[in-house]
């Protein structure tokens, strides 16, 4: 259960860090949306003991990037790469 909580408490701050980059502009405002649904997957998994797999989501992301434009600096690049047209 530990771990469960602790995959789903570190899914959430990096979900809630991306909110924020979104709210500065960082990023269009549209995907707001979308990060504030996983937020809440996130934080009903917590509740019942569930971890949402959003870390692992996150690492094939990388992966797939990797493979067609090669390496990227961090998370922000990661959304960048599939929010620009």
């Amino acid at each position: 259960m530990y771990r469960t909580l602790r995959t789903c408490t570190a899914d959430s701050w990096i979900l809630r860090t991306l909110e924020g980059a979104i709210v500065r502009g960082e990023h269009p405002p549209a995907t707001f949306l979308g990060l504030k649904d996983l937020t809440c997957a996130v934080e009903s998994g917590r509740a019942v003991h569930q971890a949402m797999p959003v870390t692992s989501l996150a690492r094939e992301l990388y992966q797939l990037i990797d493979q067609r434009i090669g390496p990227l600096r961090g998370s922000n690049e990661v959304l960048r790469f599939y929010l620009d047209p």
